[in-house]
């Protein structure tokens, strides 16, 4: 069942004659990894995530974002100076080797900023275990034909949880290096890894 697609539809109409579906990319089962899309153990760190299209299935702006931590031991974490952003990218994988400027490396189009301002924002993550809902401050209008290319960034200076009480997010696989991160302790980074594993998400598309 790697990477399968459920559908969750609200079938409200809302402005304009939409109706916003949430779409579940991949299975809530017992695989686990602290670092994507959200990682508390370092102070500073950056993630990446592809996702195709036909796991998708709809045009439309993505408004909010779910990931599931599946640690009942994890503690609220607030998640300092965060910073998501989204493109349209034509490439599946990230590299072995991944630069944390995805672009020049991934050159991806319509590259938009769509939560946390020039010096980031606050994400809460709540205790145990369940989804973890995002509200973006700007939507992102998705074409439906590229890859999904999401990123987060975050520079907590200071601040770090420990792994026992972090949260773990619930991941599939698929084609390899469908992911990256990477981190630093007293600076931001300038490289990651890919990583052969995507977090589930539950994409909330109004179209």
């Amino acid at each position: 069942m790697s990477g399968a697609i459920k559908h969750f539809f609200n079938t409200s109409m809302m402005g304009g004659g939409g109706v916003m579906d949430i779409i579940q990319v991949g299975t809530v089962g017992s695989l686990e990894y602290e670092r994507i899309p959200i990682y508390e153990y370092y102070e500073y760190a950056f993630s990446g995530m592809l996702y195709p299209s036909t796991n998708i299935g709809k045009v439309g702006a993505i408004q909010k974002l779910e990931f599931y931590n599946d640690n009942n031991s994890a503690i609220q974490w607030d998640y300092n100076q965060t910073k998501i952003f989204m493109g349209h990218c034509s490439s599946p994988t990230f590299s072995t080797s991944q630069s944390e400027d995805f672009v020049s490396s991934l050159s991806p189009s319509n590259w938009t900023q769509v939560f946390g301002g020039a010096n980031g924002q606050t994400i809460t993550i709540s205790a145990g275990q369940g989804w973890d809902l995002i509200d973006l401050t700007t939507d992102f209008n998705y074409n439906n034909s590229d890859y999904l290319l999401i990123k987060f960034e975050n520079r907590q200076a200071n601040q770090y949880n420990s792994l026992s009480t972090s949260h773990d997010w619930t991941y599939n696989t698929a084609r390899g290096n469908e992911s990256c991160s990477g981190r630093g302790v007293s600076t931001y980074p300038s490289s990651g890894s890919g990583w052969g594993g995507f977090p589930v998400v539950k994409l909330h598309i109004f179209g």
